[in-house]
């Protein structure tokens, strides 16, 4: 019995502590910034002996916002892989993207 309480206690503060860090995470969003349009950039490559440059750019409006937290886009370097390849598809649909090749000659 004690230790059916213990991982009854232990499962409330689990889902009380993962409220609480929603909640935090919520409040660090302020509207005037998150919910705004947005224009981002990222480069791959050194440009040198080895491979190119490849430069990427996107503007994404205060409207796509929730689509792109429906997809689960919140830190890019956290995405997998795999989670990368699955949205893709769906972003290069609804995200105005542009992108360039650059080679040292």
């Amino acid at each position: 019995m004690q230790r059916f309480a213990c991982s009854i206690a232990g499962s409330r503060a689990e889902k009380r502590d993962s409220e609480n860090k929603k909640k935090k995470e919520e409040a660090k969003k302020d509207p005037k910034v998150y919910y705004c349009n947005s224009i981002g950039s990222d480069e791959v490559g050194t440009g040198d002996y080895f491979g190119p440059i490849v430069v990427t750019a996107s503007f994404v409006s205060k409207e796509n916002i929730p689509f792109l937290e429906e997809l689960g886009v919140r830190d890019s370097k956290k995405l997998t892989d795999e989670k990368i390849l699955e949205i893709v598809p769906k972003l290069i649909k609804v995200i105005p993207v542009s992108y360039t090749h650059l080679r040292a000659h």
